[in-house]
C-alpha cells in the first residue's frame, strides 16, 4: 500500500514540476518551441532532482533521528536500572542493620 501511495505522490509531484516549468516558460515569451521545449525538460527535471534529494536528505534525518531516541531510551533505562540496584542495595543494608539492632 505504502508502495501505491509512494508512486501515486511521486505522479502528483511530476505534474506539479511540469506545470510550474510551463508557467515559467510562458513568462520567456521570445522561446522559439523547441527552446521552450527544452526550458520545461530542464526545469521538471532539475526540479524532480531537488525533490529527490531532499526526500533523501529528510529519509537520513528520520533514520539519525531514530537511532538517536533509541540511544537515549536506552541510557534512560540503564539510569532508571542502576538507580532501582542502588536502593534496592539501600534498603537491603538498611534492612540488615535493623535486623541487627532487634
Amino acid at each position: 500500500m505504502d508502495e501505491i501511495a509512494s508512486y501515486l505522490s511521486w505522479q502528483a509531484e511530476i505534474s506539479e514540476a511540469q506545470k510550474n516549468a510551463a508557467r515559467f516558460a510562458n513568462r520567456l515569451p521570445w522561446l522559439t518551441s523547441r527552446q521552450r521545449e527544452d526550458v520545461i525538460g530542464h526545469y521538471t527535471a532539475d526540479w524532480l532532482d531537488l525533490m529527490h534529494r531532499t526526500a533523501s536528505r529528510n529519509h537520513e534525518q528520520q533514520h539519525q533521528c531514530a537511532l538517536r531516541h533509541r540511544s537515549l531510551r536506552m541510557r534512560w533505562v540503564a539510569t532508571l536500572l542502576g538507580l532501582v540496584s542502588v536502593t534496592a542495595g539501600l534498603v537491603a543494608v538498611l534492612a540488615a542493620m535493623l535486623a541487627v539492632r532487634r
